[in-house]
């Protein structure tokens, strides 16, 4: 019996049995830390509305779920296994999204709401249809991420923000603009060290942004601070 890792895969007995090692670990350590934040908002008690901080939680369970079953892709990469992971990943993801565009709708007059509502909902479907049907994968994750958060959450906080100085609002468009590091990375495909590719350097920027989002949930589930 003999084990031997390199930056690429895990061997045993001269047969992959694992792939990727470091990129795996950095996708449990933003699910580690995703379903941790999920869990102390859960015993945050709300000043305002109780849905949206079950939205934020949801945002954090799912978008941990989402890089569970990524990981779980990269380190299979190797198998049949692999597209079936990252497809199941990009569901979670797109919930995730769907979790956080509804945190951002429920923000605006009620008049509002129900529109936005729908829309959020035909985003899902529609990107879950494209995921599916095609063989899109990362790039309609992408996509759909991308239209959630610059469609939906900036805009909306964007304004709350220039009317009331929120620091909730304020530190979600930090979240927003931290989470382009991590696309600028993945773009570019910035590596610091066979061991430390684009992709767990992407993975670290990722979960910086979702302190930065974390810290705006606690804000916006507080009168007195949001």
């Amino acid at each position: 019996m003999q084990v031997s890792i390199s930056a690429a895969h895990i061997f045993w007995q001269e047969a992959i049995v694992f792939s990727e090692p470091m990129t795996v670990f950095t996708d449990l350590l933003i699910t580690a830390f995703c379903w941790q934040w999920a869990a102390t908002l859960r015993r945050t008690s709300p000043t305002s509305d109780a849905r949206v901080r079950q939205a934020w939680m949801y945002f954090f369970i799912w978008m941990g779920i989402s890089t569970l079953i990524a990981g779980m892709g990269h380190g299979f990469s190797h198998t049949e296994w692999k597209t079936p992971l990252k497809l199941t990943g990009g569901v979670f993801s797109a919930l995730a999204t769907f979790a956080m565009n509804y945190t951002a709708i429920r923000l605006l007059p009620t008049r509002w709401q129900l529109p936005l509502r729908v829309a959020n909902a035909l985003q899902l479907v529609i990107f879950l249809c494209v995921l599916l049907s095609t063989d899109l994968g990362f790039a309609a994750t992408r996509v759909n991420t991308a239209v959630g958060l610059l469609g939906v959450v900036l805009p909306i906080h964007w304004a709350r923000y220039a009317r009331t100085h929120a620091l909730g609002s304020k530190w979600v468009l930090w979240g927003i603009a931290s989470g382009f590091v991590a696309a600028i990375v993945s773009v570019f495909k910035i590596s610091l060290h066979e061991w430390f590719t684009y992709h767990d350097l992407g993975h670290i920027c990722v979960l910086g942004s979702m302190w930065v989002l974390y810290r705006a949930a606690k804000m916006l589930l507080s009168s007195d601070a949001s």
